[in-house]
Order: C-alpha cells, then sequence, then structure tokens
C-alpha cells in the first residue's frame, strides 16, 4: 500500500505501469492503479476486465473482477484509463482520458485520440503548478447489481461470517457511492488549505445539493466528499463559509494557496 499510495511513484510504475501521487484521494486511487494494471495485462491477450467490487480497507486493497475475451471491446480500454492533474497547492484535480470513443454511423463505435490538457499551466484558483499522475482506471469502479446480490446474501444469512456487520456496513456505503465520479476531495484538506475551521460533513453535502449536485460519502475515507461538482464551486462554497468564521489575512504569506483563493468574492 506505501508504493500505491504515493510515497514512491517510480516504484509503483515499475510495478503497476502508473504514477502514484500522494493526495487525500490515495486510497481509492490505489484501487484505480490496481484496474488500470490488470486491464493492461489483459489487453495483452485480447482480454478485458470489468470490475466487480472494489474494497480498500485498514492497510490493504482488495478487487474483485471478471474477465472476458473480445478483440472488439479492448479496443475501448484506452478510453477507459485517464491521466490526473493535480495542483501541488489546493489539491485541485481533473482526469485526462487517454483515448475516446464516439459513436459512428451504423451504430459502429469511433476511436481516436484523445484531445487536452484539461488545465492551464498554472492552477486557476491557486496559481500554483500540476502534478501529473496515473494511468488510472477512469470507469465505475463497483458493479451496483453484483454489490447488491452480495450484501442480500450476506444480510440473509448473518451468522455465516464472523465480520458480517462490517462486510454489510462497508457494502451498503458503496451502494450510496457516486459510481461515475472518480476520486474525491476530503473536508480536513479543505479547510486546512485556506486555514480556516472545518465545517460539519452535513453542512458541506447540504451547501453541494443545494447548489444543484450530487455528492455522496466513499467507503475508503471517513471524511471524503466525492461530487460531480467542479473544483471551483466547491472553493466558492468554502469561501461562503470562512465568511462565517473569518481567517486573519494578514498572516496568511502573499503566495500561499489561501490568500489567492479568499482573495476571489464568492
Amino acid at each position: 500500500m506505501a508504493v500505491l499510495a504515493g510515497n514512491s511513484g517510480e516504484t509503483c510504475y515499475s510495478k503497476y505501469g502508473a504514477m502514484a501521487l500522494k493526495s487525500r484521494a490515495c486510497h481509492e486511487m490505489a484501487l484505480r492503479i490496481v484496474l488500470h494494471s490488470l486491464d493492461l495485462r489483459a489487453n495483452c491477450y485480447q482480454r478485458f476486465v470489468v470490475p466487480l467490487l472494489s474494497i480498500s480497507a485498514d492497510f490493504y486493497v482488495r478487487v474483485f473482477v471478471r474477465v472476458f475475451t473480445g478483440q472488439a471491446k479492448v479496443k475501448a480500454s484506452a478510453s477507459k484509463q485517464a491521466l490526473v492533474f493535480q495542483c501541488v497547492g489546493c489539491g485541485a484535480f481533473h482526469l485526462q482520458r487517454l483515448g475516446k470513443a464516439s459513436g459512428a454511423p451504423g451504430g459502429r463505435v469511433k476511436f481516436s485520440a484523445a484531445c487536452g490538457p484539461p488545465v492551464t499551466p498554472e492552477c486557476e484558483h491557486c496559481g500554483q503548478r500540476h502534478q501529473l499522475g496515473g494511468p488510472i482506471w477512469a470507469e465505475p469502479i463497483h458493479d451496483l447489481d453484483f454489490v447488491g446480490r452480495v450484501l442480500e446474501a450476506v444480510s440473509t444469512n448473518p451468522s455465516r461470517f464472523h465480520t458480517s456487520e462490517r462486510i454489510r456496513g462497508v457494502l451498503s456505503v458503496i451502494t450510496e457511492e457516486l459510481p461515475d465520479v472518480p476520486l474525491y476531495y476530503t473536508l480536513d484538506q479543505l479547510s486546512s488549505t485556506i486555514h480556516c475551521n472545518t465545517p460539519s460533513l452535513l453542512q458541506l453535502r447540504s451547501a453541494l445539493l443545494h447548489a444543484g449536485f450530487r455528492v455522496s460519502l466513499s467507503h475508503a475515507c471517513k471524511n471524503a466528499v466525492k461530487t460531480d461538482a467542479p473544483a471551483s464551486a466547491l472553493w466558492d462554497i468554502m469561501r461562503c463559509w470562512e465568511k462565517e468564521c473569518p481567517v486573519k489575512r494578514e498572516r496568511l504569506s502573499e503566495t500561499s494557496p489561501a490568500f489567492h483563493i479568499l482573495s476571489v468574492e464568492p
């Protein structure tokens, strides 16, 4: 896990074919790196993987996948992987797909190279540079039908496993996770970046829902915020929160991410 969580990116590349980044979402990133590695190895033999369940718990990751054979479907694999651009200052991240799959006449699928990058040289929120990680698996990491069946099997026979309570807890959180949103932010990361008090998870989730975005928890981290809101919306909400409990501006360095983010009016 130390290698997958970003402690030595070059070792991670030699073992899994992807660069791991040090980030708050490192546990989910570890799962996605393993899935990318499995798919890459399977592709060499005209096969591809479909994740059924991917779990990060304690200090290990465990993935359950099905392997299928199909030369035509293997071509879609490049569009399932993505590079991650992560700001070193505020931690905002953007995903860049490696390939593009688009519909063509006659129900065919056309594959092409993706266009990018999705970021400017400096972060639009805090002016710092970006780190590049990945490629990682960018598609859903769970099959919710499968998870539902496992949850039902465990619930109907709770005495079968000593840890059935925990299994049910983890699987229940997984069923509520946003399937199409890779990675997440954490509450302490957002508040420590601008040096303010930490809002409650409920407050931040309510603010995102009222702004019209989807939001969920993550099984991989207890104070994670998984949302389809762009980083600009998240920082806007944090600026409004900072108005409730102001930060002493004179203590902030003019080059710090906090100074850049808070100098913009919400």
